[in-house]
């Protein structure tokens, strides 16, 4: 991707390689985590593996909407130093989006701690003070 954007930005000034080059190295890590994401592991759910994955397959397509308006030259001239009002939304919905996708990765990590046995949890090291974190199995 590094060769190619590199290639169209130095050697032949394209922007609509650019995007089309940036927005696959953007969704293609979204695009191969969704197997993941939205797999059930061990037969049960994860309400934060579902955000995330929808989360991730709205960030897609807002990627793509992204591309084809950069493309085409839907809702304006595309530059990227000044962007349309188009453009300009897109990225706002991409920011609150991303905030999602991280609040789904919150979520998994708080399930994940909530499931583990209380024995795994009595024998946690505390990373701080390298003295065995407190243990309540109630």
């Amino acid at each position: 991707m590094f060769a190619g954007l590199s290639f169209f930005i130095f050697a032949y000034d394209s922007v609509p390689a650019r995007v089309s080059i940036y927005t696959v190295a953007q969704t293609l890590p979204l695009a191969l985590s969704l197997k993941l994401l939205l797999s059930l592991p061990d037969g049960r759910r994860n309400a934060g593996a579902r955000l995330a994955g929808v989360v991730a397959i709205l960030i897609i397509g807002i990627y793509f909407l992204r591309l084809l308006g950069g493309l085409s030259n839907l809702g304006g001239e595309f530059s990227f130093v000044r962007f349309n009002q188009m453009q300009s939304g897109l990225i706002l919905v991409l920011v609150f989006l991303s905030m999602a996708l991280n609040f789904g990765f919150l979520l998994m990590a708080m399930d994940r701690c909530a499931t583990r046995s209380p024995i795994s949890r009595c024998s946690t090291i505390s990373p701080a003070s390298a003295t065995a974190a407190t243990c309540w199995l109630g």
